[in-house]
């Protein structure tokens, strides 16, 4: 009806179908709603209340609509939850509100102020009124509410209650999705496999609010607490079990029994459809109510249960009539009474007149959408429709909107970056490399943060000279070019020459870059202090240090310089690259003068294909640069974005801006082998102490534990659920919603990550050099795969540390035969405590979760009993019977009693358990 549940996506979560469009609910959806419009065609000739009437009635499709009323809104209602489930997974809480606001919002007040008037205007007509449309419509933007004034939603109430359903429930969609929420879903959805379970405690809800909430249905949404308990609760529903492959199969398996159920009691309940004049007791207003809502039930499990069965299969006319149903909603009472107000008096037998104005209206809702509501953006937008100009107008008109959109936003970024200045600068300049993830339209206007960011005016750089060197730049050099070569985040590069001739690069920091940045670390505090308190996450503050020293360093020229010349030393035989050679006399804590070398940066790849340059080859020497640094020095250049590498003509690569580098600790080049060995040997505690050794994991046993569920979900992932040739992460085949990683990600939830993986700052500049450096490398050659590089220094590394492939070999097969051996003689142990009753399983907190699920399954019990004597003890007082009502309702206060009692000692295991 509205987009949300027009959307079903090709995910499912846990628990549910895999990765499998659920075709069904996309037919379902199109049959109800084609019901739904032979439904209101059928208002214009039977007795019930209507807009208008026909000239004669036919009183016997009263019954059949009958049937069908029982089912069609409690239908939409369980879809429409169990699309929630799906949207939720794609988006965050405020985009799915504002997904919802701009689906189903915009619709709504188009078709209050333009669609649904025509309704009102041809019954005033019905009425007496003699005004002309126009003259009618202007009384609509009075807003006086119908039916006084003209202002109505009419057949459109659906949409806000939708609407109202999803905001308000964001809270609970969030703790639902969560670990309680997940196993208490699993819950439900294994007691919902037997048929009791499956039907009664559904049908007593619902017969008992009949007698616990006395409302009329209003649709008017502030008043309609009735409709509103049967409508969200089933919406709830949807969302809880909807989705569950468990609560499928059963729906499934019981689903002739349940349409043998629900034809037997629709059989039954036209008793009262043709015997009116029977004198309705309470007892038997009761038993009728209850058939009733057991007849709804029992038809709705066997819709799902035969679409499920039937109909979860894809067809080029679904695919058409799961996009056009929206628009056909909105359109179709509007067109009914329409093209049925000039049919008033006709002649015609009610049976044609029904048959003409059903293909009359959907011939109608059909040309409107085919040829007015898909054709502009403008009418998609107030209609609810998703964009179909791939559709309509090809692949090619599709590719170049999806380009413009990623120029645009890639603009928008881009002026947002530079107006915040400073350090966001550099987060700017990552996602300008990153070819691997990014399309290339996108980066393409991010590229220009790397060197062409607005310069400081040259009266600043002279003062920041003179303040450091004590002397202004026309005494210390030959020339000093005042326009910048390129500027930076922190700082900007003047060439220059010295006296003696010598052609340097002259790099000054910003004047007030240090207050920049401490008002931008600053500000990433509170936003990681905000995070952390609304995700509950902890040790977050370790990461804003971690953070925070890396700036820090990167702000002294001095710790700069020495860092450059040291690389410089460390890769002085590495063939095809050069770093500059510092000038200590012209450098200070904020101003570097380097030699000067001639060069494009390394992602002018049309400069580079006209030297005739060897990509792959460029690509590789990079990598081997890198290898040593990381592998094998344990030093290395951590910000290898473009503007911070040159290519020569003769193919050399030329090494810039050492402000960002990084030391591999002994810890992690301790821990690197050991993680190495780990993994081969398929060793779960090795890993786990191989990551504590380099400082990823957090003190104490349930940390252990969690990395160890971590480890284990990271090795099934890796095996079982990616295909990877290589580094190029375009490559990666995975399924991005549903896999073995992101169930433990909700599982355990962020704050059981943070607290279980801590992130050193050597990491952080190591994993910021490795992303930067793959995406150069694909930018340079995609089919280049980095490990073929990488993998000598890997093995010359492992070797080192286990003394040589022998020593690791030595090291694999002598763990192995340990375990071996000592196999048996544990396996006997085991064996003879078993023999003995002296076998003891120990699963921390098992016994407290059995309690708490025992507790919460009482708590439920003890209130659907509660509930029941309530219900029972009213209808005691409807019939006459005050004494078996006071039982009735000290029986409901026992239940309620003992729901407390169990509340609060579940609150307590919780809290234990906490």
């Amino acid at each position: 009806m509205h987009q949300q549940i027009l959307e079903t996506p090709t995910q499912a979560p846990s628990g549910s179908t895999p990765s499998t469009r659920r075709y069904d609910l996309d037919w379902l959806r199109v049959i109800a709603f084609t019901l739904l419009i032979l439904y209101h065609t059928g208002m214009f000739f039977v007795s019930w209340d209507w807009h208008i009437k026909n000239n004669v009635l036919a009183e016997w499709m009263e019954l059949p609509m009958l049937w069908l009323n029982r089912w069609r809104m409690p239908l939409l209602f369980l879809i429409s939850g169990m699309s929630i489930q799906f949207l939720l997974r794609k988006r965050s809480s405020g985009a799915f509100a504002l997904d919802r606001l701009k689906r189903l919002g915009i619709p709504l007040l188009f078709g209050m102020l333009v669609v649904v008037p025509p309704q009102i205007y041809f019954e005033r007509l019905t009425q007496g009124e003699t005004f002309n449309y126009l003259e009618f419509w202007a009384t609509v933007f009075q807003f006086q509410p119908y039916p006084e004034g003209n202002f109505s939603w009419h057949h459109l109430w659906y949409l806000p209650y939708i609407l109202v359903y999803s905001l308000i429930g964001i809270p609970l969609w969030g703790w639902l999705r969560s670990a309680g929420g997940q196993k208490l879903t699993a819950y439900l959805a294994e007691k919902a496999q037997h048929p009791l379970w499956l039907f009664f405690p559904v049908v007593l809800w619902h017969w008992a609010a009949n007698f616990v909430i006395d409302f009329p249905t209003t649709h008017n949404l502030i008043w309609d607490w009735e409709n509103h308990f049967h409508s969200f609760s089933l919406f709830i529903l949807g969302f809880v079990l909807g989705t569950q492959d468990g609560f499928r199969k059963v729906m499934t398996h019981w689903r002739v029994g349940a349409l043998v159920a629900a034809i037997g009691l629709g059989l039954v309940l036209t008793f009262g459809f043709w015997f009116p004049e029977v004198k309705w007791t309470a007892r038997l207003e009761a038993l009728y109510e209850f058939l009733n809502t057991s007849y709804s039930w029992s038809a709705l499990v066997a819709i799902f249960g035969f679409a499920n069965h039937y109909l979860n299969r894809p067809s080029k006319v679904l695919s058409y009539a799961n996009r056009a149903v929206y628009p056909f909603y909105i359109l179709h009472q509007s067109v009914i009474i329409s093209l049925a107000y000039p049919m008033t008096n006709w002649l015609w037998s009610p049976e044609l007149k029904f048959l003409g104005l059903a293909v009359g209206t959907f011939g109608l809702c059909w040309v409107l959408y085919e040829f007015l509501i898909k054709r502009w953006k403008v009418t998609r937008l107030v209609f609810g429709v998703l964009f179909l100009g791939k559709r309509i107008f090809g692949q090619r008109y599709y590719d170049l909107r999806i380009e413009r959109l990623h120029v645009r936003n890639a603009e928008r970024v881009k002026r947002a970056i530079l107006e915040l200045d400073g350090l966001f600068i550099k987060i700017g300049q990552m996602l300008s490399i990153l070819s691997n993830f990014l399309p290339e339209t996108f980066q393409k206007p991010l590229e220009e943060l790397q060197d062409k960011i607005p310069a400081r005016p040259y009266a600043q750089v002279r003062e920041r000279i003179v303040s450091e060197l004590g002397q202004a730049p026309e005494d210390l050099f030959a020339r000093f070019d005042q326009e910048p070569l390129a500027a930076a985040s922190i700082g900007q590069a003047h060439r220059a020459q010295l006296k003696d001739g010598t052609e340097v690069v002259v790099k000054v920091q910003h004047m007030g870059i240090e207050a920049t940045a401490r008002i931008d670390l600053e500000i990433i505090r509170r936003l990681i202090q905000v995070s952390a308190w609304f995700y509950n996450i902890k040790g977050m503050d370790y990461v804003y240090t971690q953070v925070k020293l890396m700036i820090e360093e990167e702000l002294d020229f001095v710790k700069e310089a020495a860092a450059m010349e040291k690389i410089r030393v460390n890769l002085q035989d590495e063939a095809g690259l050069e770093i500059p050679a510092i000038h200590p006399a012209y450098s200070a804590t904020r101003v570097m003068t380097s030699t000067w070398h001639d060069g494009v940066k390394i992602s002018n790849l049309e400069q580079i294909d006209a030297w005739g340059l060897d990509r792959r080859a460029l690509a590789s020497t990079l990598l081997r640069a890198y290898s040593k640094m990381v592998l094998k020095d344990g030093f290395y250049h951590a910000d290898p974005h473009p503007g911070n590498i040159l290519v020569q003509s003769n193919g050399t690569l030329v090494l810039l801006d050492f402000g960002a580098t990084g030391q591999l600790s002994p810890a992690l080049k301790e821990g690197i082998p050991k993680l190495i060995e780990s993994a081969v040997k398929n060793d779960t505690q090795g890993i786990v102490e191989a990551v504590r050794l380099m400082g990823f994991l957090a003190e104490g046993r349930e940390a252990e534990q969690m990395a160890e569920k971590m480890i284990s979900a990271m090795r099934n992932f890796l095996q079982h659920e990616v295909k990877l040739e290589g580094l190029n992460f375009k490559d990666i085949e995975v399924n991005p919603f549903n896999n073995s990683m992101v169930s433990l990600i909700q599982e355990i939830g962020i704050s059981g990550i943070t607290g279980t993986v801590l992130v050193p700052k050597d990491w952080v500049l190591l994993n910021r050099a490795l992303t930067l450096l793959l995406g150069l490398c694909n930018t340079l050659d995609s089919t280049l795969n980095p490990l073929e590089v990488v993998r000598p220094y890997a093995q010359e590394l492992v070797q080192n540390q286990q003394g040589g492939w022998l020593g690791f070999v030595r090291n694999l097969v002598q763990g192995t035969l340990v375990n071996l051996l000592a196999l048996p003689d544990d396996l006997l142990k085991t064996l003879q405590k078993a023999n003995k009753g002296q076998l003891e399983v120990r699963t921390p907190d098992i016994r407290d979760g059995a309690r708490l699920l025992y507790l919460a399954a009482r708590q439920w019990l003890m209130a659907l009993l509660g509930l029941a004597a309530v219900v029972l003890a009213q209808w005691f007082l409807r019939i006459g019977e005050p004494r078996s009502a006071q039982y009735a309702y000290g029986a409901a206060g026992l239940f309620g009693f003992l729901f407390v009692r169990a509340w609060r000692r579940g609150g307590r295991i919780f809290k234990d358990m906490g």
